[in-house]
């Protein structure tokens, strides 16, 4: 093993980040979990709070309220997003690993638990064709990079799920979040603030409360360990690789640049 001028070819690819206690997860069972939009950290996109409910009439109709509420919390659960960073423009100057997909210091700092976790490189177009499985209609999944604005905090727009007299109620969670486009809004628009990630996003829609995994194993190209991943570990995540029939990769931080180990 040593340090050195090593690179990953990543044409073609996209990465994704992770923590440690997911590598047997994902790299022993040849998995991607993607998960709810109601467990991601920004809040924004967590809070499902771009859905509301009205009733109208005189009378309260609790049974029609508590569907309307049922709807919002469905959506939470049905509409299930997969991150991951996607290649950008070289930058003179930039060291290369920071611009590659797999070197991405906001990445590891926010998906790769400080740097203690690992980042999977993969096919872009052989990941999408194992997602694409999981959709039941093609409208159910969004496959497409995030845009980024400085404007987002000045726009409120929302869905309102309307029940009561005269009102017939929507039965479909996806009718909900996909109505006027408001899933892409949300899922595929970030703050300014986040433009470093390049972020590309897989969003899913699916009616189970289940967890959807995908299988990786056609897709994975190579494994990068962050930079504080625990050394005794090494030997487990290179066989887990081995299995998997790629390559994997440390990464290093020797002031002023980081540099990529081949385990």
């Amino acid at each position: 093993m040593g340090y050195g001028m090593h690179s990953i070819d990543t044409s073609n690819c996209i990465a994704h980040y992770s923590k440690l206690n997911n590598l047997a997860n994902i790299l022993h069972d040849k998995q991607l979990l993607i998960g709810s939009v109601s467990k991601l950290s920004d809040a924004r996109e967590s809070s499902m709070r771009w859905l509301d409910t009205i009733g109208y009439g005189h009378t309260s109709d609790i049974t029609q309220q508590r569907k309307a509420e049922k709807l919002i919390k469905d959506a939470g659960i049905f509409l299930r997003v997969l991150c991951c960073a996607s290649p950008k423009l070289n930058i003179n100057g930039a060291n290369p690993i920071e611009n590659a997909i797999y070197g991405r210091p906001r990445m590891w700092a926010q998906y790769g638990d400080n740097s203690n976790g690992f980042c999977i490189v993969l096919d872009k177009e052989l990941l999408g064709l194992e997602i694409r499985q999981h959709a039941q209609k093609t409208e159910h999944l969004i496959e497409d990079k995030v845009e980024y604005h400085d404007w987002l905090h000045l726009v409120s727009s929302s869905v309102c799920i309307e029940y009561g007299d005269g009102v017939g109620l929507t039965q479909s969670a996806f009718d909900v979040v996909s109505n006027n486009e408001m899933h892409r809004s949300i899922y595929f628009k970030k703050s300014k603030d986040w433009k470093g990630e390049e972020e590309y996003r897989y969003l899913l829609y699916r009616e189970t409360c289940e967890n959807v995994f995908i299988s990786i194993q056609k897709a994975v190209i190579g494994v990068v360990l962050g930079c504080n991943f625990p050394r005794n570990q090494f030997s487990q995540a290179k066989g887990y690789c081995n299995e998997l029939g790629c390559e994997c990769y440390a990464l290093n931080y020797s002031h002023p640049q980081y540099q990529l180990e081949k385990l």
